[in-house]
Order: C-alpha cells, then sequence, then structure tokens
C-alpha cells in the first residue's frame, strides 16, 4: 500500500504567507520536505534531506516570535557572568561581597531550574506566539502541548547533525510539525469543522485523544469541551488536559454533562485526581469542588474526605452550598458528619458567621423535619442531637471560646438566622433550638439532654444550657403530669450546678426565678440544698476583714456569683450569705434585678489583629489588671506573622483597657508592667496613664509611686525602636510627677542621673546619619531635658538647694 502523500493544506499556506519573511521561508522549507518524500527517489538521502527541511521550518517558525526569551542559553551566561564577578573580587580584593554571592547564588538557581525544564525557551516563544495569535494566554494544558515542539526541534536536529532518518520516521515528523503549525496559526472558523466531529465522536480512540493533547490555542479547548459527548474522552485524554487551573478550567463544563448519567464515575474520578488538582492551587480545587457538588449525595463520601483533608475556607463555602442543596428526604448521617466537620473547622467558623449559622440552622431543621417525629430506625434526629453536642463541646475547649460564651448575657436573643460573630454563642444556641423542638414534640427530658450531658464536661457551660432549656420547655413540660415530674428531677440536679462560672447570666437568673415561683411545697427544702451546694459555703469573718483592707481589688469569684444572682435566690439560700451581700452592697451598691451584661458590645467590628476587647475587659473584672495583661502578652494574634506588629495590636489593646478603667489599672503599676513583661507593651501601659495625668483623670496622689515603678522597668541600653519608646514614657512620667509636687524618693537621684545620660547621648553630634536632625527629633533625649528642667525648676528647686 503506497504511502499517503504529503500536503501542506491550503490553510496553512495562507497563514504562513502572512506572517512575513520567516513565515515565508517556513512554508518553502515544508513545501520542499513535502516534495521530497513525495518523490524519494530522485534524492541520495532523501529522509535526512526532508528533516532538515522540517528543522529549518521550525527554525524560522521560532524567529517569527524573536530570541529574547530566558532559557538555558541565558541561564548558563547568567551563571558564567556571576561566576566571573566573584573571581574578580577575590583576585583583587581577596574577599568576596554578599551581593555578589546572592547574585550567583540566584543564577545558579536559575540554570538548574532550566536544566530540569530543558526546551522552556521554545515553549516560551511558542506562548508568546500563541498571545499573538488568539490574545489569550496558555494555560497548563496548552503549555504541555507545546512542549512538544522541543522534542520535534530535537528530533529534527539530531538528523541534521548525523542520525540517520527512515521513511515512516521523517513522514511522522511531517505529519507532527504540519499539524502543530495548523494549531498555532489557523483560526478558530478554519478549525471548527475539526472540532465538531471530533466533539461529537461516540467512541473516540488513542489518535483522536492525541489530537485534541495537541491542541495549543486555548479557544479551541473550550470549543472543544463545550460540545464532547463521549464518556471515553475522560479515559483517553491526558490529565493536563482535563484538570482544572487556578483560574480557568474548560473541561468543566464537559465534566458537568457527564454529572447527569455518571454521577459516582466523575466523582470517583476527582478523588483518584484529588492531590494533582490540590498541586494547581485553591483556585483549582474550588472548581473541582463546585462541580462534584453538583451530584448531589453521590458526591457525599468524596466531601466528607475532602473537609478532613482540606479544611480551607473557599472549600467549605463551596461543601456548604452542597448540603443546603441536597433534599431533606436524602440526607443520612454521613451528610452530618459533612456538616459537623464544617463547623468544627476555625478556618471557617472564625470567618464565615453567617454561613456557620445556615449550616446549623439545616442540621436542626433536619434533626425533625417538619415537626415530625423521626422514630423508629430513623435515628437521624439522634445522630444530629449528638453531633451538635459534640462539636459545641470540641468548641468550649478552647478557653477563649467559653469565656466569650459568658459575655452573652441571654441566649434567649440569638437566632440562627442572624448568628452572631461568635461561633460557640451559635452553636449553644443550635443544642437549644433543637432541644425546644423535641420538647414540643414530646421527647423525655432526659432524651432530648442526652446529648448536653454525654458530650459536655460538668462545667457552668453545661448547667447554664439545661437551665436555659428547662426554662424555655417550662411551657410545654408543665402541661403533663409525667413530663412535669421528670422536669423537676432535672430541674433539681441543675440547681446544684448554678455556682460555675464568672459572671451568672439573665437566663440562668431566669431559671432561677422560674425554680422559686413554681416549686411544688415537697420539693422545695430538696431544691433549696441542692442551691446551696451549687453555691458553696460564704466565707467566714477573717476572709471578709481581709478583702475590705485590701479593696479595691477582685471579687472573689463566688462572691461574684452569689451578688448577680441574689434578687432571685430564695431567702433561706440568700440568708448565709448576708454578710458578705452587704459587704459588696456597701462598696458596689445595690445589685440589679437581674444580671446585666458584663460588657456592652455596641460592634463586633474586628481590630486589633483579631483580640477582642470585650474578652480581655471581661478579664479585667474577673481575675484583676495583672492577670488580665500577662494573657494579653501571650495572646495568639490572628494574621500577624510579624512579633513587631503583634505587639503592636497588643499595645493599641492594652492602652484601650487601662482607658476603660484608670484607678484599677493604676493599683499596683509595678506588678502590671511586670506581667506585660515586653517594652512595647510596658510603654503602652504608662503611656496611657499618663495621658489620663495630663486630661485630669487619674488622682495626683499616685503620680510619684507611678513614676517610681516605670523608671524600676528603664531599659539599660536603648536597643531598638520598642526601648527606645519605653525611655520616653518614663521620662514624660518623671516630668509629670515632678510637676505635680511629687517626690520619687530613693531612686530620685537614680532617676536623675539616667535622664542627664539620655541628654548627653541627645546632644552628642551624630556623625553617622545623613539625618542628624531626623534622628534627634525621635531620640528621648529632648524629653529628658524637658524633665531635668521640670526637677530642677523654681517651686521644686528651692528644695534641692546646692545638692543636686
Amino acid at each position: 500500500m503506497a504511502p499517503a502523500v504529503c500536503v501542506v493544506r491550503s490553510e496553512l499556506v495562507s497563514a504562513l504567507q502572512a506572517q512575513g519573511a520567516h513565515g515565508q521561508r517556513a512554508l518553502s522549507l515544508l513545501l520542499d520536505s513535502a516534495q521530497i518524500m513525495n518523490a524519494p527517489a530522485v534524492f541520495q538521502a532523501p529522509y535526512e534531506v526532508a528533516q532538515s527541511c522540517l528543522r529549518g521550518a521550525l527554525d524560522s517558525v521560532l524567529k517569527i516570535a524573536g530570541e529574547d526569551f530566558p532559557g538555558l542559553r541565558s541561564a548558563t551566561e547568567a551563571v558564567t557572568k556571576a561566576a566571573g564577578a566573584v573571581a574578580v573580587a577575590w583576585r583583587h580584593r581577596g574577599g568576596v561581597e554578599a551581593g555578589d554571592l546572592d547574585v550567583l547564588v540566584g543564577a545558579v538557581d536559575q540554570l538548574r531550574a532550566e536544566q530540569e525544564n530543558r526546551g522552556g525557551v521554545r515553549t516560551r516563544q511558542i506562548g508568546h506566539l500563541v498571545l499573538e495569535q488568539t490574545r489569550q494566554e496558555m494555560g497548563l494544558a496548552e503549555t504541555e502541548a507545546a512542549r512538544r515542539w522541543s522534542a520535534f526541534y530535537s528530533a529534527a536536529s539530531g538528523v541534521l547533525h548525523g542520525s540517520s532518518s527512515g521513511a515512516s520516521e521523517a513522514r511522522h515528523q511531517f505529519y507532527d510539525v504540519t499539524a502543530a503549525m495548523e494549531h498555532l496559526f489557523l483560526g478558530l472558523p478554519e478549525r471548527a469543522d475539526r472540532l465538531r466531529e471530533l466533539a461529537r465522536l461516540d467512541a473516540p480512540v488513542e489518535q483522536d485523544a492525541d489530537e485534541v493533547a495537541r491542541m495549543t490555542d486555548p479557544r479551541a479547548g473550550v470549543y472543544f469541551f463545550q460540545a464532547a459527548v463521549s464518556g471515553r474522552w475522560l479515559d483517553l485524554l491526558p490529565l493536563s488536559r482535563l484538570l482544572p487551573e487556578e483560574q480557568r478550567w474548560p473541561a468543566g463544563q464537559y465534566l458537568r454533562r457527564l454529572l447527569a448519567d455518571e454521577p459516582e464515575r466523575v466523582c470517583a474520578w476527582v478523588e483518584e485526581n484529588l492531590d494533582a488538582v490540590c498541586a494547581r492551587g485553591p483556585g483549582a480545587l474550588s472548581q473541582a469542588v463546585g462541580v462534584v457538588s453538583e451530584t448531589g449525595m453521590a458526591a457525599c463520601a468524596l466531601l466528607a474526605g475532602l473537609v478532613r483533608a482540606q479544611p480551607e475556607r473557599f472549600v467549605l463555602i463551596r461543601v456548604a452550598d452542597w448540603a443546603r442543596d441536597v433534599p431533606v428526604a436524602e440526607r443520612t448521617g454521613l451528610w452530618v458528619r459533612v456538616l459537623e466537620g464544617i463547623v468544627r473547622a476555625r478556618t471557617f467558623t472564625a470567618h464565615e458567621s453567617w454561613e456557620s449559622g445556615q449550616v446549623l440552622r439545616e442540621l436542626v431543621d433536619t434533626a425533625h423535619p417538619g415537626g415530625r417525629l423521626r422514630t423508629g430506625k430513623d435515628r437521624l434526629g439522634v445522630i444530629i442531637r449528638s453531633a451538635l453536642a459534640d462539636v459545641l463541646a470540641d468548641h468550649l475547649n478552647d478557653e477563649s471560646a467559653g469565656l466569650q460564651a459568658e459575655l452573652v448575657n441571654e441566649l434567649g436573643t440569638i437566632t440562627l438566622t442572624d448568628p452572631p460573630r461568635v461561633i460557640v454563642v451559635t452553636l449553644m444556641r443550635a443544642v437549644l433550638d433543637l432541644a425546644l423542638a423535641e420538647a414540643q414534640l414530646g421527647v423525655p427530658v432526659g432524651q432530648r439532654l442526652r446529648g448536653v450531658h454525654g458530650k459536655l464536661p460538668a462545667t457552668e457551660h453545661r448547667a447554664r444550657l439545661v437551665a436555659v432549656h428547662l426554662t424555655e420547655s417550662w411551657p410545654h413540660d408543665s402541661q403533663r403530669a409525667e413530663a412535669a415530674a421528670e422536669w423537676w428531677r432535672t430541674a433539681v440536679d441543675a440547681a446544684r450546678e448554678v455556682g460555675g462560672g464568672t459572671w451568672p447570666s439573665a437566663d440562668l437568673a431566669d431559671f432561677l426565678a422560674l425554680l422559686d415561683a413554681h416549686c411544688p411545697q415537697e420539693l422545695r427544702a430538696q431544691l433549696e440544698a441542692a442551691l446551696g451546694e451549687g453555691l458553696g459555703a460564704p466565707p467566714d469573718v477573717a476572709q471578709m476583714r481581709a478583702w475590705a483592707d485590701a479593696f479595691p481589688g477582685p471579687v472573689p469569684r463566688r462572691w461574684r456569683v452569689v451578688r448577680r444572682l441574689s434578687p432571685v435566690l430564695p431567702e433561706p439560700v440568700r440568708g448565709p450569705w448576708e454578710p458578705v451581700l452587704a459587704l459588696l452592697e456597701e462598696k458596689y451598691g445595690a445589685p440589679p434585678g437581674r444580671p446585666e451584661p458584663v460588657v456592652r458590645t455596641t460592634s463586633w467590628v474586628e481590630a486589633y489583629g483579631g483580640l477582642s476587647v470585650e474578652v480581655f475587659s471581661a478579664r479585667v473584672q474577673a481575675d484583676g489588671a495583672v492577670a488580665a495583661v500577662a494573657a494579653l502578652a501571650a495572646a495568639r494574634v490572628a494574621d500577624d506573622d510579624d512579633d513587631a506588629d503583634a505587639d503592636a495590636d497588643r499595645a493599641g489593646l492594652l492602652g484601650e483597657l487601662v482607658a476603660q478603667d484608670l484607678q484599677a489599672w493604676a493599683v499596683d503599676p509595678a506588678a502590671v508592667a511586670a506581667a506585660a513583661a515586653r517594652p512595647v507593651l510596658q510603654a503602652a501601659y504608662f503611656n496611657a496613664l499618663h495621658h489620663a495625668a495630663g486630661k485630669g483623670m487619674l488622682d495626683p496622689g499616685v503620680l510619684g509611686a507611678l513614676a517610681e515603678a516605670a523608671f524600676a522597668f528603664r531599659p539599660r541600653e536603648a536597643d531598638g525602636p520598642q526601648a527606645v519608646q519605653l525611655q520616653l514614657v518614663i521620662s514624660n512620667l518623671l516630668h509629670r510627677a515632678w510637676d505635680s509636687g511629687a517626690s520619687l524618693g530613693a531612686v530620685e537621684a537614680d532617676a536623675v542621673a539616667w535622664l542627664r545620660d539620655l541628654v548627653t547621648g541627645w546632644s552628642t553630634p551624630r556623625l553617622g546619619t545623613s539625618s542628624p536632625l531626623g534622628m534627634a527629633t525621635t531620640a528621648p533625649g529632648g524629653s529628658a531635658l524637658l524633665s531635668l528642667t521640670a526637677w530642677g525648676g523654681p517651686v521644686r528647686g528651692a528644695h534641692r538647694g546646692r545638692s543636686a
């Protein structure tokens, strides 16, 4: 059988002629190569000559793009140049500067990269031509196809430099090269018929897939996948052509069409190639999740694994959307596990409060849909109840989350429709909503609280959840004798746990008021004993006297609990605590009839790197300023990898905390400064008090002790801007104290000497900088000079005589 005639199609002839001189030369050499192979007998070595013509045609096409592209040759030249500079420096100076070494290291790294990517310069040339022809950059699939040009070039070069070539090899090379040029230079209209023909194939074969894989025109890939119908393409095409990219996925529309008939197959394919998808970036993974999420429950197992292995926020948002679209009748325990994984992920719940609320609402609504109680073998409601309690317990393990839960005074004001920013509070509301729904459906109280009692440890949070639920379920449980009896047994047990936590909430007080108002007479003694057990024994006279002598100071936790709950406590329970309550009323006034919020929040706008003013303000009230500043110094600042930036956020927050309660922060400045630990926080602390004193908001009598405490933490050397700032603040405080007539006692002479040293350093000529004035204005020496002036001023100088 005679071989097929080698032909250059008329469309390619016109396209190459349009490229100018280099295109015309490439065309001529292609035509010569075709003529030689169609009449080989005329030549002594026809196929070697034909391959040489193909090599010339390739050269000419690449010259259309130009030569100014990085590649192996340019990388080698860069290494030679950098190495030469190092050699000259060593020869003439006996040493090499770090900058020269950095240049050499960079050049070597680039050379290694080019060696691993041989032919990179030709791929870049083809990419440039594609951009010129289509006004679109090549994607990863087109880049992979463009790498074949290096293979064409290497094969033809081998023949040119002495290798032999047979008829088969030469013809194969001719077909490949002309096909590659057609992909490169023919427009979409000229190739549309063939693309449609390929797309409509019911049973494509390997040769058809190879043709698709060779496309370097990004538009052709999109056009093909818009119409491709056969499921066999999924097995035939290379991954580079099928996988999503960071910002595009031509094959995505093809896979979506496959979903209609073969959803399990598409999910299996994505799962099999998940590592390759992830390697292409988060955008690629997000697109893959978006496609498989259209398969409904067929994607459940895959998405459950993704939530565990790839808990990135953009993935979880996509999965949450999928979960809401699954029909309620199709939802299973695995579906619950997917959503459980979403609301466990802090990366999601910390930033997606509204989405988190919607996920939880889907879980609650799915437990008993349409007000119908799931019974018998349908245990999805039980699974959801347990899952919600387990996730809540997981979040409450974070100390800050528990504190934020306590700051919410009334869980009844929280809704899943408009959830708060704090996920732990939203979770508590979800648990309560499900428990209330089950109460309305007649589920026994012990059963509906089984998850809470089984998953949460016996802390103030569990006690509060039980108390709030019992309050909310009272209208339903009180209507049936059997339910009411179990309700009261549970309520008496809950009363034993009311003494926990730091700040009793209004909803806990409501529970106690409900108990007092409705308790059967035969249970009252038992209830009062349980409350007394929960609150503990009151302090003795000596403990009360010690606290009064140390006032002002933190109120012991249990005292504070009893005081806030005292308006709703039965008289027999409140009686033993009356001396303490009287003492606290003397100091703070009468407690409100119902506990008020610990911190009144007007906005959840996140500031100070995510650190919460509310949380640390509450910490000050509960544990005192020293404990609060120690916790702040150790707190993690979100999204701040730089220590200096993180400390700047902490310092800003500390300044606001001090301004909220100046007297409390001024009680023991030495202890606060020691707990602050770092100069930047110490400077922020003392500076806040200094500004308050300047505005007349601080008792002048504390200025001497405050300045003395600050002086004790003076940096020995001004090592860095933080130490300089602390020196400046201390100097300002000394100035303020002396202006008020205060004395530093035994350390005053040391303080004066220290200020003189600052002034001496400040007034020394600065020869090592081009901006001596700029440096002088940021140094503490000027402030030190003013402080010395205040120390030696006419009012105070009269008392110093000549001893100074």
